[in-house]
């Protein structure tokens, strides 16, 4: 996300693992260990999205995470 950020491009984790929202963690079989879980959650990504967003805008995106995941 800082590499991201650097080039102007704002981004945020993209969704808390379900078993660790405060929502499901006292629920039936929401406790211990889910490892595919936290390491979705740790992977995700949150890139802008708005709808007045421009196809430059959206060239910028996608060039920038090309460079950054090169």
């Amino acid at each position: 996300m800082g590499a991201l950020r650097e080039r102007g491009i704002e981004s945020t984790v993209a969704a808390q693992a379900l078993h660790q929202q405060s929502a499901y963690r006292d629920l039936p079989g929401c406790s211990g260990s889910f490892p595919g879980s936290d390491e979705c959650a740790a992977r995700g990504l949150a890139l802008p999205t708005p709808p007045a967003m421009s196809e430059d805008d959206i060239d910028q995106v996608a060039s920038a995470l090309q460079q950054i995941l090169r």
